[in-house]
């Protein structure tokens, strides 16, 4: 297969990418557009450009009363005209967006609160311009401190800690001098205390390792966020948002009022500790970068007197070939070239920017993590952990991670599935039910986001421990005791797990949910089994 390397720049290859989006993307990036006061681009399709007449419409009308004018010419024309010729041919949330625009014509104001299609299009939540402010954040540098506080007020820092960021590049120093960066070539750690400089992995090197602004608007926007009102943190005026995660304990967001962006984070107070992330200081890229350039920081230089350690970090090659004769493997390829290969013994790394597949000889049989949702890939076992797939073919393990992960491992293993949570729930099939305490359920799960018995979040462990000591004769104390290796996770969809106990007992199969929170946080309870 050959990629046209010499012929379009990775930016070529990235706008190209943008333009293959679903509807749904294509409709947001309309909205985004005009929210910016800028005029979208021209749309693919007539069905996208009557969709947009919508939106526009919609836009325009800036007062309550506004609405219930444009109800009998709007409405009427648009509620048949469009959404029913366009319903069977858009997919998913663009689908739902013609319905809830049209709808909200002949509806009283408000239409849909600020989280929905109408909160977007006004940008009346906080929040969603959090989210839009970082999306379109080119880069910054700031100074973050870590404050513990006590129960009864005493604070002490903990640490401080320098924070550059510009797109896939990452970079941070401890306040012992420890400096860790991500260049997008390479990755490396400075410790002066050693005189060394650690050569890493590149693998998944962007999500590791980080507290980045990016990452906690994704966070808020899962979850509940109402507003707690106006203060000032670092010397900004900032709106203070209260985030409140079901099941567990509320925590605190303070966003600049200015620029939108997260300024400072407070955890619930847990065991008489409270703990705090507040940006000192903050420059943009404009600022902290110059004229578009980026910092010193980002420079791979080895100080006078330092040594080299390499712990596999790989070799940028630009061919296929190149990377096949340092390997010593032969990758399985998309038909879209990658932005840049990265290869050392027995892997290689197809970097995309906003996702990497990674490739290695396979060790064994696939084993996929305990707590992982399960589906299917090249005729066997997909691993779904966030944003990763997993899985072997053709004796090699893939690893897939990042925003196209789904399109990219499509396009290596054509039967991949990833599970989905609106089918039968397996838990319905259990022979004995168990009964379940909620309030002991939703105490257990403050104390897991407290750090305490990580277990429940392990399906596996949750169900070795209920054999063990409900099922099994003598339960965890006595003999005969079930290995921890004869049971196995066979199904797990994210919110309802099966575990079969493949010898010894007298259960035959376990059936776990997540009661309180149906995501990678939520706790696991055991609801059934059936007996040997």
């Amino acid at each position: 297969m050959k990629w046209p390397f010499q012929d379009r720049s990775s930016q070529d290859r990235s706008r190209d990418r943008s333009r293959d989006g679903s509807d749904e993307k294509e409709l947001d990036r309309a909205i985004d557009a005009m929210n910016r006061e800028r005029r979208p681009r021209a749309v693919r399709e007539a069905r996208m450009a009557e969709l947009l007449s919508v939106v526009r419409r919609l836009r325009s009308l800036r007062r309550p009363e506004q609405f219930g004018a444009a109800a009998g010419s709007l409405a009427e024309q648009r509620r048949r005209r469009v959404a029913v010729r366009l319903w069977p041919r858009l997919a998913g949330a663009a689908a739902l967006a013609v319905v809830l625009a049209v709808g909200a014509l002949a509806a009283p104001w408000p239409v849909t609160g600020p989280y929905g299609f109408m909160g977007r299009l006004f940008q009346r939540d906080i929040a969603y311009a959090m989210d839009r402010a970082v999306s379109h954040l080119g880069g910054y540098h700031g100074t973050m401190a870590v404050i513990q506080t006590t129960k009864d007020g005493q604070e002490w820092l903990i640490r401080k800690v320098e924070v550059w960021s510009f797109g896939d590049k990452y970079a941070t120093q401890q306040d012992d001098g420890v400096v860790t960066v991500y260049n997008g070539d390479r990755r490396w750690q400075v410790r002066p205390q050693d005189r060394t400089v650690t050569l890493l992995p590149l693998v998944q090197a962007q999500a590791t390792g980080r507290w980045d602004l990016r990452d906690q608007a994704n966070q808020v926007m899962q979850y509940p966020h109402p507003e707690v009102g106006r203060e000032e943190v670092a010397g900004r005026q900032a709106v203070h948002l209260r985030i409140e995660p079901p099941a567990g304990l509320p925590y605190d967001l303070w966003i600049d009022a200015e620029t939108k962006l997260p300024l400072q984070i407070k955890t619930a107070m847990q065991n008489a500790i409270q703990t705090s992330w507040t940006f000192t200081s903050f420059d943009t890229m404009d600022r902290a970068g110059g004229q578009g350039g980026l910092p010193a920081i980002f420079t791979y230089k080895v100080p006078e007197g330092y040594k080299v350690v390499d712990k596999g970090s790989g070799q940028v090659v630009f061919t296929v070939n190149d990377a096949v004769a340092l390997s010593g493997i032969t990758p399985l390829l998309p038909t879209e070239g990658p932005d840049r290969i990265v290869a050392s013994a027995d892997t290689v790394i197809l970097d995309y920017g906003d996702t990497t597949i990674a490739e290695k000889k396979a060790a064994g049989p696939f084993e996929p993590t305990a707590w992982a949702v399960l589906g299917k890939a090249a005729g066997g076992v997909l691993e779904v952990l966030r944003d990763t797939l997993r899985w072997q073919q053709g004796g090699l393990e893939i690893t897939v991670q990042g925003a196209r992960r789904l399109a990219l491992g499509t396009e290596l293993a054509s039967d991949l599935t990833v599970p989905s949570t609106d089918g039968e729930d397996p838990s319905t099939q259990a022979q004995v039910k168990v009964p379940v305490d909620m309030e002991v359920v939703r105490n257990t799960q403050v104390q897991v986001d407290g750090g305490h018995s990580p277990w429940y979040l392990d399906p596996l462990q949750v169900a070795f421990t209920f054999v063990n000591l409900q099922i099994s004769p003598g339960g965890i104390q006595g003999t005969p005791k079930l290995s921890y290796d004869a049971l196995k996770v066979t199904q797990n969809n994210g919110i309802a797990a099966v575990v079969d106990i493949q010898s010894g007992g007298p259960t035959k199969r376990v059936y776990l949910k997540k009661l309180v929170r149906p995501d990678f946080s939520g706790i696991w309870s055991v609801v059934g089994y059936d007996p040997r």
